[in-house]
């Protein structure tokens, strides 16, 4: 089995070759730690967030929530708070008493550290950790020598090193006097689980409060010696990137592992490399994979006995490879990579207006990837993290994506890629702030940091140019939109996401010529996620919020004007469901929102998860009535990072940890009336989607036109049709006066010759 950072568990029979999720219904995906029970292997425990423990009794097929872990009894003064929710990892159970069962909670709130249950993981009580107003505890590690399961070790960040000999109801700490450093900003520990003898091989990683690192080794657990580490690397080291140990986590996962079957062979996996040591820690040679970032490690026993398979999980995904022999490094050409786990944790999502089987996905740490139409993705490979991935809306093989270092672009539908943003001050954008985007011409971009910024093309590439001064510093950014018909109409809103203030909102009617005006905020508390503006009216704007409401004090997150070009903006709250608990939209984070291009009072949210959840709402009626956008509960629960709208039909969202997903029941490639053209496409143009002849002959009886390149409604193709065309202006655009979408045949925003060869292909032709 294995899990995603935020994706669930999955399970796979064939040593990984297929994986089927097997826990989208469990209320937090967010998943940590996956253990057997020692002896019994149906039953499995799975530790994620929100303080829950899961479990399942068919060897990983169906799952339920075990128990809160939560000690909350204050009987030794280490008590948790209600509001206190953490990550429950690091799942040990003593393999003579299973019903012992120890955790630890990870978090960054103080009050957290390591708990026991003596009945099976029903109940839970705190053995060792900070009470409530003691500091903090976050990257906790455990591990339990299972030929003495009494014995116990802990390391809590920012606390120590922590030894039990007798179950947990008594810890020593350990320091100097055990050849260990006094205080530990954050560490690892494990125990080989077939230590010679009465010996007690145990290590120990540690990074110091001074920044220090070593890699430590005791026989007996009392005493430990360093054998690795800052002081000596470069002897002890050995790696072709430099000749340095890294140690240890900082907010990734990492962990110590020994060979089941040879205590002498030990593994270090932290967030840029994984050592492997054959003598104990003395030497540590790092082995390259397919992607750094290190999260989770494991060693899988094969026959014959030598053979071990190793799985690693990083940023990238997982990997494998078989190993005849435990002492053997791997080569990264050894590696198999795993691709059939759906976990990919995208920002956000663009999709071709009129191809929706073109899906771009900005991604954390895997820059941008591309679907065209298939579960066959394609890893594009421009940087790391990406966010704010754009398509042309004119010209659609050119696509535009945010790296670490400013935009870069594609004009070849990412194949390749080259840096684009000469002109832009990269040095104050804020991560995942909105990229906004003129709908009516090419190489129009609006993004800034402190200041709104505007591309366009220069036969060098895009170019930026600032088209404000610096509106609200040191605020930054955060979501920019402009009008569908005016690109010198821009909305931009300025703030510090989670900071709990900012949502400074601005406007320009005059791409900049003149001051921007400073608008009403919806709400002064909390930053603003996205902006979204009415493509037939771009006074019209809806806004998103991206705060975080206290128990106390919920809040509106979703918000609306019919007149930002007002001088004092009026805002009113357009959240009333009457589906959802309390008659409202739940409250969440909003990530994104989109308005559809045919039928305006068409508008899609999406937020991340409340109550075990991620939300994708819709309203029919401009913001009046929101109600769930299809079955969510065929969603899995993570967080709904990104929505789009194609063709104003086809919902299409990204999620933060359980790649991207479709309404099926709104397939822009419907053909109801079987004439050729799309549902989508029909709605666009006004023709009637079930007849694919009129009802009369009527000519240009609007209500029942019915056959498109039919535009007088006789049943034939004929040269009058194609006079009717001839007519019209080649180059309207849609929000040009002399734009009729009747004649636009592929609803592609533009009357063009394309549109004519659609008529010319079916001439003479009739719909009977």
């Amino acid at each position: 089995m294995a899990a995603g950072e935020s994706g669930g568990i999955f399970r796979t029979a064939d040593a990984g070759n297929s994986w089927i999720p097997v826990a989208d219904e469990l209320p937090n995906l967010a998943v940590e730690d996956i253990q057997f029970k020692p002896g019994n292997p149906s039953i499995v425990f799975a530790g994620a967030g929100d303080d829950n423990l899961y479990i399942s009794q068919d060897a990983g097929t169906t799952w339920t929530v075990r128990a809160i872990v939560r000690d909350t009894a204050c009987g030794d003064g280490r008590c948790d708070q209600d509001n206190q929710s953490g990550q429950v990892d690091r799942i040990r159970i003593d393999p003579t008493n299973p019903n012992n069962m120890y955790v630890v909670r990870q978090s960054t709130f103080s009050g957290l550290g390591v708990y026991k249950s003596t009945d099976a993981g029903l109940t839970w009580s705190k053995v060792l950790g900070p009470n409530l107003k003691d500091g903090t505890a976050s990257q906790n590690d455990l591990a339990m020598d299972v030929k003495h399961p009494q014995e116990l070790y802990a390391v809590l960040s920012n606390r120590g090193i922590f030894k039990t000999v007798d179950g947990g109801a008594n810890w020593s700490q350990l320091g100097p006097s055990n050849g260990l450093p006094q205080t530990v900003a954050e560490g690892a520990v494990a125990v080989a689980p077939t230590s010679p003898g009465n010996s007690r091989f145990v290590y120990v990683a540690i990074k110091d409060s001074s920044g220090t690192s070593g890699f430590y080794f005791s026989s007996d657990g009392t005493s430990w010696t360093l054998q690795c580490g800052s002081s000596n690397q470069t002897l002890c080291v050995q790696d072709p990137r430099g000749q340095i140990f890294f140690c240890c986590f900082g907010d990734h996962d990492g962990a110590i592992v020994v060979d089941p079957k040879k205590e002498d062979v030990v593994y270090f996996t932290n967030f840029n490399r994984l050592y492997k040591s054959t003598d104990r820690g003395l030497h540590l040679t790092s082995i390259p994979q397919h992607h750094d970032d290190q999260q989770s490690f494991a060693i899988q026993l094969l026959e014959p006995a030598t053979n071990r398979m190793l799985w690693a999980g990083n940023d990238g995904g997982l990997e494998k490879v078989l190993l005849v022999n435990p002492d053997s490094m791997p080569a990264q050409s050894d590696w198999m990579e795993i691709n059939r786990l759906p976990v990919t944790q995208f920002y956000d999502l663009a999709v071709a207006p009129r191809n929706p089987n073109l899906v771009f996905g900005a991604t954390q740490d895997n820059g941008v990837s591309r679907y065209g139409g298939t579960l066959n993705w394609d890893n594009l490979g421009r940087c790391g993290d990406a966010t704010g991935v754009v398509i042309d809306p004119v010209i659609p093989s050119i696509v535009y994506a945010r790296c670490w270092n400013g935009f870069d672009e594609s004009l070849d539908g990412g194949n390749t890629w080259r840096w684009a943003s000469s002109g832009l001050d990269q040095t104050d954008l804020q991560w995942k702030a909105q990229t906004g985007v003129f709908p009516r011409a090419a190489n129009t971009l609006y993004a800034g940091g402190q200041r709104v910024y505007k591309s366009h093309r220069e036969p060098s590439g895009l170019t930026w140019t600032p088209i404000s001064g610096s509106l609200q510093p040191p605020y930054q950014l955060t979501a920019v939109a402009s009008s569908w018909t005016n690109e010198n109409r821009v909305y931009a809103a300025f703030g510090w996401p989670g900071s709990g203030y900012g949502a400074y909102m601005f406007r320009t009617l005059d791409g900049g010529a003149t001051p921007w005006l400073s608008i009403t905020s919806p709400d002064p508390g909390e930053f603003i996620s996205s902006i979204a503006v009415d493509p037939a009216d771009d006074r019209i704007l809806y806004v998103t919020t991206g705060a975080l409401s206290a128990a106390w004090k919920p809040r509106v997150h979703l918000w609306k004007t019919n007149d930002a070009t007002a001088q004092v903006v009026a805002w009113s709250s357009v959240g009333s469901c009457g589906v959802c608990v309390g008659g409202f939209l739940p409250d969440a984070r909003y990530n994104d929102i989109a308005i559809s291009p045919i039928n305006h009072n068409r508008v899609v949210v999406v937020h991340d998860v409340v109550n075990g959840v991620g939300g994708v709402y819709e309203t029919l009626d401009g913001g009046a009535s929101w109600a769930p956008a299809g079955d969510l509960s065929t969603l899995p629960n993570t967080s709904i990072s990104g929505v789009a709208l194609e063709c104003g039909v086809d919902i299409t969202v990204s999620t933060y940890g359980r790649s991207m997903w479709r309404l099926p029941s709104s397939n822009p490639d419907v053909d109801t009336d079987g004439d050729g053209f799309s549902d989508c496409a029909e709605q666009y143009m006004g023709t009637n989607v079930t007849l694919a002849c009129p009802v009369t002959s009527v000519a240009d009886d609007e209500a029942i036109d019915a056959w498109p390149p039919d535009f007088n409604d006789d049943t034939f193709v004929d040269i009058t049709d194609v006079n009717r065309m001839a007519a019209q202006r080649f180059g309207a655009m849609r929000g040009d006066p002399d734009y009729n979408p009747r004649y636009d045949l592929n609803a592609d925003g533009f009357i063009d010759i394309t549109d004519m060869s659609t008529v010319q292909s079916r001439f003479g032709q009739t719909c009977r």
